[in-house]
């Protein structure tokens, strides 16, 4: 039975572009998963003002959109 060692053969192999494909993508993930937080750290002293809402609510709040 032949064995496979695939800590070596992932060490032989090249960065191609399938790979930079694929770290471009987790790259896009990645930024996409962030822009709603930083949308919401922007925005929530304006809904506070506007919706006349305390810190600790507006906290409250943004926990609650984490969690979504």
């Amino acid at each position: 039975m032949r064995t496979i060692r695939v800590s070596e053969m992932i060490d032989k192999q090249k960065f191609n572009r399938f790979h930079l494909q694929i770290l471009l993508s987790c790259i896009f993930i990645i930024i996409c998963d962030g822009y709603d937080m930083f949308m919401l750290g922007a925005i929530l002293p304006s809904l506070m003002t506007e919706w006349k809402i305390t810190a600790v609510e507006a906290g409250l709040l943004a926990a609650m959109l984490c969690l979504e």
